[in-house]
């Protein structure tokens, strides 16, 4: 199976998601590594839930419009 990056999706030559939803959640992980101090800090659930929702989701989600579930599911 070829694969390709293309604008920051991972294009497959079968039409497959599932390389770029695995590469979206890497991305993601990769966001959240360096937020492990943060995270142990004395800091409300709020906030820990605002910084997630406003650093890490919109990484993992991007392109996400393309996807398609039935082949997922």
């Amino acid at each position: 199976m070829d694969t390709f990056p293309y604008l920051g999706s991972v294009i497959t030559s079968d039409a497959e998601c599932t390389a770029d939803i695995h590469a979206r959640l890497n991305k993601g992980q990769s966001i959240v590594s360096p937020l492990r101090k943060i995270w142990k800090n004395d800091i409300t659930t709020d906030t820990k839930v605002r910084l997630s929702q406003t650093l890490v989701w919109p990484v993992v989600t991007y392109g996400c419009e393309s996807w398609d579930f039935e082949k997922i599911a």
